[in-house]
């Protein structure tokens, strides 16, 4: 490009960005077609310090996010910077600025075709080296965001990608940069847990709030025209297979769905109706189990103070699972476990060794620590699977997208699937559960929150918190069922899941 040339595109350039500052969605327009939320997102950032945006899944967040980054370096050229950050460095890295780079290519031009690093660009280093973009790490060290520190221009903009997770040191330093002339916040972020700072931000009204529904997608003029053109972004079947598999109502569906906080902190993970339907299937005389397969036994071992003793059994047919309390007790433990041994062993003789599995899951916390090795002795002929709460949990086949707390969060989950009939295919299940039980089930509270900012994790209330808003009773009638429930599926020889 000869002299003149550049000169003359310079003045474009600056001619420009004073008709793109006023039209964002002419700025969209150089990257394809857009949709209203997309330059709703631009226009207030252009207008407001803080713009929150609380959004469903695959609505476009991150291809706005860097159409939104590259068009701010534009039109505040070149008094301006933008520092970028997400839930990962990962997340920064290979989301965020691989879509700032791919999205980069359409507009080169306006930036004299600068080179853009990974997760940095300083389209003239030169002459404007306060003139840049930048993607850190989102880490933190000793409760300091330092490399989010420190930061003043006449204009500058933070996008926090993902921002439900970030840590509340980087939002301390972000704002201390949000004094200066021009600042700008811009935070994006699925509603999955409340326990996230821009929820207080909304509470608070700190900014401008944009919410975008799946549904708002599908109603925008743009999309009605061409909606293959959109293929990418989430699609109405996509949406209506969700609400059918969770409910309208369920935490996922209104997170991912409609973009509406998913706060289920006191809901309890089992309903009565569920645990009625099951224990009314009980009285049909005509249901009976065919092709037993296997019996598991499960027992909670007795810990101190109230708890008891529980003995389970779930006789596992093919399309009927059946559980019933075998035995509740207190006595010292090495009686326990004669009781247990007598019970077990009498059962099995009774039903032949050689023709069922049998399997006895049982906690394996404090005084259970040695049962599988004794027992083990004892009934060579039965497999013992140790259980223990708080250990890693397993993934749901049929519910992938799950992130369960520990192995006893699984056992309630499972249990809830199974007693609320979730899964197509699943057995349906009997038992005759007493008061106390039926209690137990239907008043232990799920979670539905963030663990090591994870968002989106369901766990069950721990057994401490639930005890001591029951008298300090313990939930054992309630673990031993889901122990079993467990077992089942854990069990060698399952067929719906294997470890």
């Amino acid at each position: 490009m000869d002299i003149a040339s550049m000169v003359a595109d310079s003045l474009s350039q600056v001619a420009d960005k004073h008709r793109f500052r006023d039209n964002p969605a002419e700025y969209l327009s150089l990257f394809g077609k857009y949709w209203g939320k997309q330059v709703d997102i631009m226009e207030s950032v252009r207008d407001n310090r803080i713009t929150l945006v609380r959004s469903a899944n695959d609505t476009g967040k991150t291809y706005t996010a860097a159409a939104t980054i590259l068009w701010f370096l534009d039109v505040y050229r070149p008094h301006c910077k933008v520092i970028t950050t997400a839930k990962t460095y990962g997340s920064v890295r290979f989301m965020l600025w691989t879509r700032i780079r791919e999205m980069y290519k359409k507009v080169e031009h306006r930036f004299s075709k600068a080179r853009m690093g990974v997760t940095d660009f300083l389209p003239d280093p030169s002459n404007h080296p306060e003139w840049f973009s930048i993607g850190y790490n989102p880490k933190i060290e000793s409760d300091e965001a330092t490399s989010f520190q420190g930061h003043h221009a006449k204009n500058i903009l933070f996008l926090v990608d993902e921002a439900i997770t970030t840590h509340p040191a980087i939002w301390r330093a972000i704002e201390g940069s949000l004094l200066s002339t021009g600042s700008r916040l811009l935070a994006i972020y699925n509603p999955t847990t409340t326990a996230g700072e821009v929820y207080q931000m909304e509470r608070d009204k700190r900014g401008h709030l944009i919410t975008i529904s799946a549904f708002d997608l599908f109603k925008d003029p743009e999309w009605k025209k061409d909606p293959d053109y959109f293929s990418q972004l989430v699609s109405p079947d996509a949406v209506e297979s969700l609400i059918e598999s969770y409910g309208e109502e369920s935490p996922l569906v209104q997170a991912r769905i409609y973009g509406e906080w998913a706060d289920e902190d006191e809901t309890t993970a089992i309903s009565y109706a569920g645990v009625h339907k099951v224990k009314e299937r009980t009285k049909n005389k005509k249901l009976t189990q065919k092709k037993i397969e296997k019996y598991v036994f499960s027992w909670d071992v007795a810990g101190e103070g109230k708890d008891d003793n529980v003995l389970g059994l779930m006789s596992c047919g093919e399309k009927l699972l059946k559980y019933e309390m075998l035995k509740v007790w207190h006595a010292p433990h090495d009686q326990s476990l004669g009781i247990v041994n007598e019970i077990v062993s009498e059962y099995m003789q009774k039903h032949g060794v050689s023709k069922y599995d049998f399997h006895l899951v049982v906690d394996t916390i404090g005084e259970g620590s040695h049962v599988p090795s004794i027992l083990g002795q004892w009934m060579p002929e039965l497999t013992i699977h140790s259980f223990k709460a708080g250990s890693s949990a397993h993934k749901v086949p049929e519910r992938r997208e799950m992130t369960l707390m520990n192995a006893i969060s699984e056992c309630w989950y499972r249990s809830h699937l199974l007693i609320e009939e979730k899964i197509d295919g699943w057995p349906k299940l009997m038992a005759d559960f007493d008061a106390r039980t039926i209690n137990e089930l239907t008043t232990r509270a799920k979670y539905w929150g963030m663990r090591n900012k994870e968002p989106l994790v369901w766990s069950i209330e721990p057994k401490e918190e639930y005890k001591s808003r029951n008298r300090n009773v313990s939930p054992d009638r309630a673990d031993a069922f889901v122990m079993a429930v467990y077992g089942y599926f854990h069990s060698h020889g399952m067929r719906m899941f294997s470890l």
